[in-house]
């Protein structure tokens, strides 16, 4: 059980590692911000496909992989929050079918790169110690509800 919970540790530091290569590539982040994007909402289409396809709900994860296809398409605005708290339950979900959770859990440690990366571009003007206080509490909702999480899990 204590996997599901340092998973979500390592999981939540893909945004730091983003933040770092942001800070690392400060000339590149500008032109590689669409593409960015663009991978940011293939992992996640991704992750919601392959939950529902580890149940055996390949249809349902069709239908819901185009619905956000279609939403990211049409909605230009920022959906990383959102992101990592349906990734904590899509996280929680596939911690009880082992066979899918490295998977996942490496595809949403890869949507923190971009993520990471696009903060630090869209937060310029502030000190890098200001952007990391900003992740944790911007993004740390996802930490919340996996531990909580965690103790249901315990607790079933």
């Amino acid at each position: 059980m204590i996997d599901y919970l340092l998973i979500s540790v390592f999981v939540f530091l893909g945004l730091f590692v983003g933040l770092f290569i942001g800070w690392l590539s400060k000339e590149e982040l500008k032109a590689g911000e669409k593409y960015f994007l663009l991978l940011q909402k293939a992992i996640f289409v991704a992750c919601v496909f392959l939950l529902f396809y580890n149940y055996n709900w390949v249809l349902l994860g069709c239908l819901l992989s185009v619905f956000f296809i279609v939403l990211f398409l049409k909605v230009k605005k920022d959906f990383v929050m959102l992101s990592y708290i349906a990734f904590s339950f899509i996280l929680f979900f596939a911690s009880f079918n082992k066979q899918y959770l490295p998977i996942l859990s490496t595809l949403v440690f890869l949507y923190g790169f971009p993520a990471g990366s696009l903060t630090y571009l869209h937060s310029k003007n502030k000190r890098f110690s200001n952007i990391v206080m900003m992740i944790i509490r911007k993004y740390g909702l996802f930490l919340i509800l996996s531990i909580l999480f965690f103790i249901v899990k315990i607790l079933m």
